[in-house]
């Protein structure tokens, strides 16, 4: 069957026409180093690039929860070393004032010392982290501890917070000082008072509660210390996970720019061909009406 004239031209038009769609698609990746622009440049690659897109959100997400966990578990840690150091001296100024060789006068002054070390303990028990009280439950709004001077009143609840750090784990970001802080202080109380009374019997006394309540507080910061190394292995885990799911959507998105360019060089010339081809074809010639 013959081919008419319009017929060629019309199948080298649709030809020419496809030549340069795909070179207009070859550019952009050029341009832009993207394999894919629109969902319909290429929809699989589309599909595996949103795919890992929510991957590393999610794994952002956790990032940034492990990093308030720190954050927090950080500060309690360090609060729980400040206490420590507080206990240390009083128990310096207890062992002192057990001393018989110690006056009445000499244990008041002493007193006056450990009641500056229980106002300093009340403080640390009432610190916030970003505006935040870290010991009082889940109230973070309220004020842990009030001291009249004598007594202790825990304003908290005994909720705990917790931060979800992957899919199946939450860890607590808060303590109550209904645990950690009014305990010791009656202790510190005790001992303040002793001293007071030129009471070495209570003093004594109260010398073996703040020792037990040193170790109780020794404890919660090897337990601290526990959740901070847990913390940071997870998050180099993370760390690593994000660097992984990059580099498998730039493969997944980015263009080799070397094939590319070679691609739309190899388009340009079949392009010119095509046309010269075509113009040949299509040139008219006496024949054509005999």
């Amino acid at each position: 069957m013959r081919v008419s004239g319009f017929e060629k031209f019309q199948m080298t038009q649709t030809y020419l026409n496809k030549l340069q769609y795909e070179q207009s698609i070859k550019h952009e990746q050029i341009s832009t180093g993207k394999m894919f622009q629109r969902v319909s440049d290429d929809p699989v690659r589309v599909n595996k690039s949103m795919l890992v897109s929510s991957s590393i959100a999610r794994v952002d997400q956790y990032m940034s929860n492990v990093s308030d966990t720190k954050g927090l578990l950080e500060f309690i840690d360090t609060t729980y070393g400040n206490t420590i150091d507080a206990i240390h001296q009083v128990k310096a100024v207890a062992i002192k004032g057990d001393n018989d060789t110690v006056s009445a006068a000499d244990r008041k002054v002493m007193a006056s010392e450990v009641e500056q070390m229980i106002k300093q303990v009340v403080s640390f028990a009432n610190s916030r982290y970003l505006e935040r009280y870290t010991f009082s439950g889940e109230k973070t709004d309220v004020k842990p501890i009030t001291y009249d001077g004598t007594s202790f009143v825990y304003n908290g609840n005994n909720k705990e917070m917790n931060i979800e750090v992957s899919d199946n784990l939450k860890i607590k970001v808060s303590q109550k000082a209904s645990d950690d802080y009014v305990p010791l202080l009656k202790d510190l109380v005790e001992i303040r008072d002793a001293l007071n009374n030129n009471d070495t019997t209570a003093l004594k006394v109260g010398m073996g509660k703040l020792d037990d309540s040193f170790i109780k507080m020794i404890d919660k910061r090897s337990e601290m210390g526990v959740q901070l190394k847990s913390v940071e292995i997870l998050n180099e885990a993370y760390y690593e996970t994000k660097v992984d799911l990059t580099a498998k959507k730039q493969d997944v998105e980015d263009v080799n720019l070397a094939d590319a360019i070679s691609e739309f060089s190899y388009m340009q010339t079949l392009y010119q061909a095509t046309i010269k081809s075509a113009a040949s074809m299509l040139k008219t010639s006496i024949m054509d009406y005999l």
